[in-house]
């Protein structure tokens, strides 16, 4: 027996998932026409190379209260890949704060 023009159903199947985030920035009203950001971060995804997949990424920094935290948690295990809560003035040496060579 031959299959020739005989159709046979397809079926496709996908999944999706959705991520979002915020990232905000606080500034004093009070300081009218000055730009000064008293407070800003995020919380949000960010990928990981190491992991080669999504993780959720926090980061405040509170330039008023001397605050910096920097939050990484693998979504699936819940493990914290990073974490880093410190004063902001001790914060040096990572980012574009790093001493060029």
């Amino acid at each position: 027996a031959s299959d020739c023009g005989q159709s046979k159903p397809v079926i496709f199947s996908s999944s999706m998932r959705i991520f979002s985030g915020i990232l905000y920035k606080h500034k004093d009203p009070r300081l009218s026409g000055k730009k000064k950001i008293l407070a800003e971060g995020f919380n949000t995804y960010s990928y990981s190379r190491d992991r080669a997949k999504l993780v959720s990424h926090q980061r405040h920094i509170d330039r008023k209260a001397d605050v910096y935290l920097e939050v990484v948690i693998d979504q699936d295990s819940g493990e914290i890949i990073h974490y880093c809560h410190e004063r902001l003035s001790e914060h040096q040496g990572h980012g574009s704060a790093k001493k060029s060579t």
